[in-house]
């Protein structure tokens, strides 16, 4: 299936940003040990990172962007992190302790 592109529409951002949001504030709730993980059915991994990048930036956030699996990057700080991929496996066979998961 090919991939929507994220900057061919503001409002698909906007949305987009508004994911990156709920992701971030859902591990930051979690009190010192939140995870989050968006597998990412429609829209391509790389556009996602560069959203994450400049929302990191934008909101003065500071967490770190780690790419250790191809298809996959993690985006936190500590024990705290938002994971990101394009693989389902790596969602199928995701912990069961992650407290957000999102397909979309």
């Amino acid at each position: 299936m090919e991939k929507l592109k994220i900057n061919e529409s503001q409002q698909i951002k906007e949305h987009i940003i508004k994911l990156i949001d709920l992701l971030y504030n859902e591990v930051i709730s979690a009190g010192g040990d939140g995870d989050a993980l968006w597998y990412t059915r429609f829209f391509d991994l790389n556009e996602i990172k560069t959203i994450v990048k400049e929302y990191n930036d934008t909101n003065n956030i500071k967490w770190q962007i780690n790419e250790d699996r191809p298809g996959t990057f993690t985006w936190g700080k500590g024990e705290e992190a938002a994971i990101f991929t394009d693989d389902i496996n790596e969602f199928n066979s995701s912990p069961d302790w992650i407290q957000m998961k999102i397909i979309y």
